[in-house]
């Protein structure tokens, strides 16, 4: 199990490093990047962003055993957050590139800050939705390996299954026991 946990605190350092470099690098130069380098300037803290949660969530657990449960809640959170930011941006990137490359058409400098802003606001919005449902409630919990935070299964209800896997919109609203 440590070999694992040094495997992966190694490959999080590096991917940390580069990803800040890649990024810290590039943000003075924001306004003088094309649309494509801007979401890869984000694409990059947002990796940064996510990596650094995933090495804290290590930490916590071989560190402090006790505050697992509380780390996890806060984690899965920000891991949800870091991860789904990526992949929207990333597919505007690819959407930016389809119609720059497919489709020969000019893409305005602004449209590149305003799909982060509005994808940034999507996320965070989705990502609120399990603080709603409840904060008590013991969804999450450190996987057994000690490297993230995950689902905890077998402590949960079969509304509460179906509402993480499936539906989370369907269930935030409905009288469901995670409220």
């Amino acid at each position: 199990m440590d070999a694992i946990r040094l495997v992966s605190a190694i490959i999080d350092t590096l991917s940390i490093v580069l990803n800040t470099a890649t990024a810290f690098a590039n943000l003075p130069y924001l306004r003088k990047l094309p649309p494509s380098s801007f979401l890869i300037v984000f694409i990059c803290l947002c990796d940064a962003f996510h990596t650094l949660n995933d090495v804290i969530t290590v930490c916590a657990h071989v560190l402090i055993p006790d505050a697992t449960k509380s780390v996890c809640k806060t984690t899965a959170i920000l891991s949800t957050l870091g991860g789904m930011s990526s992949i929207l941006l990333c597919t505007g990137l690819i959407l930016f590139r389809y119609l720059v490359i497919i489709h020969e058409i000019s893409i305005p400098f602004w449209f590149a800050p305003s799909y982060t802003a509005v994808s940034f606001f999507i996320i965070l919005a989705l990502v609120s939705i399990p603080v709603f449902l409840s904060a008590t409630n013991e969804t999450y919990g450190v996987h057994p390996t000690g490297l993230i935070c995950t689902v905890v299964w077998y402590k949960t209800d079969a509304v509460t299954r179906s509402c993480t896997r499936t539906r989370p919109f369907a269930c935030a609203w409905s009288k469901s026991p995670l409220k």
